[in-house]
């Protein structure tokens, strides 16, 4: 709490308006404005800030926030019925949040947060939500957010005027020749085959009979899942890398939309991407919402539609519409 109205997050080096309900409720062109708009003397600011300084974060920035071992809200440390003293913010809303990224699949939508579970969908402008401004800071954070991959401009001061973040490496992917792709953004090593239907650790991959939909993932229980993923190694999937098992692994919620681009659709994925096999169905993580830890075990867990970059949660992992993408650690 820098006392002046706004709160420093250490871990990306943002600063956010303290107040976050300040704003109020607007369409996505009013809340994109008033954001643009904010200086010192309005929402409790006393920081010398001038118009122009602030901005509506992107969706890269706005799902920074979000704590997945909290919710109602989902932003930490914070206890199941109010803010702890640890928490500088005030008046966060348990409601949609706006993002300054245009959904480029219907770019009558903007991508939203909703604050209460934190999941990442677009919605229509026309909707009256939330938005909390933010402001680079003079110090970096312990990491630097990447960009989203917009940088088509909807409207003054929106994701793509001003493209924050680190920028992407060129090449962003390299192919390795042994059945992975290295992401040279996060470092991390992903399955070429995002959709390997091979038997590993003794677990089968199920093809759902879903002829309507045409489907050829295959889809495994929750716990399933994460013994297969620990059995993936060399000699399955197409790999010749030489790992063993237990190196590989689900991706966590932020791994998994590490991948995406939002300024793609169908899929969300970087242009010239060397995936094979990518579905448009969701991919599972092997974050467990956090509310159902009290009682519902891990029978609620995070996925992430590569075809569109939505982050929802399922309450029964055995649905068929669920695939599994396994990831790795990389050279750091």
């Amino acid at each position: 709490d820098n006392n002046d109205g706004t709160v420093t997050d250490k871990l990306t080096g943002l600063v956010w308006l303290k107040d976050a309900s300040c704003i109020g409720k607007k369409g996505w062109p009013d809340a994109l404005a008033a954001s643009n708009s904010l200086a010192s003397g309005l929402c409790g600011l006393n920081d010398n800030s001038k118009a122009g300084e602030w901005r509506m974060p992107n969706i890269n920035e706005l799902n920074s926030l979000v704590s997945v071992s909290r919710w109602n809200p989902a932003i930490g440390p914070m206890l199941m019925t109010g803010s702890s003293p640890d928490i500088p913010f005030k008046g966060v809303a348990n409601y949609h949040y706006w993002s300054s990224t245009t959904s480029t699949a219907v770019t009558y939508q903007a991508w939203i947060v909703h604050f209460l579970l934190g999941q990442t969908n677009p919605s229509t402008k026309k909707n009256a939500f939330y938005a909390w401004p933010v402001r680079d800071a003079g110090a970096p954070g312990t990491v630097r957010l990447p960009r989203t991959g917009q940088t088509f401009s909807y409207a003054v001061g929106d994701d793509g005027y001003h493209q924050k973040g680190a920028a992407w490496p060129t090449p962003r992917f390299t192919v390795n020749s042994n059945g992975t792709v290295t992401d040279n953004l996060t470092r991390l090593v992903w399955l070429k085959d995002a959709n390997c239907l091979d038997e590993a650790a003794g677990q089968k991959r199920v093809i759902p009979r879903t002829p309507s939909l045409g489907a050829t993932y295959s889809v495994l229980k929750y716990s399933k899942a994460l013994t297969w993923v620990g059995g993936v190694a060399s000699g399955i999937c197409g790999l010749s890398d030489g790992s063993s098992s237990k190196e590989w692994r689900m991706p966590n919620r932020l791994e998994m939309q590490s991948l995406m681009d939002y300024s793609r659709s169908n899929p969300a994925l970087p242009a010239g991407h060397p995936f094979a096999n990518v579905q448009p169905q969701g991919a599972l993580t092997s974050t467990v919402m956090s509310y159902s830890n009290f009682g519902n075990g891990g029978d609620t867990s995070w996925f992430i539609y590569p075809e569109s970059g939505i982050v929802n949660a399922v309450s029964n992992p055995n649905l068929t519409m669920y695939y599994l993408w396994a990831v790795r650690d990389g050279a750091q």
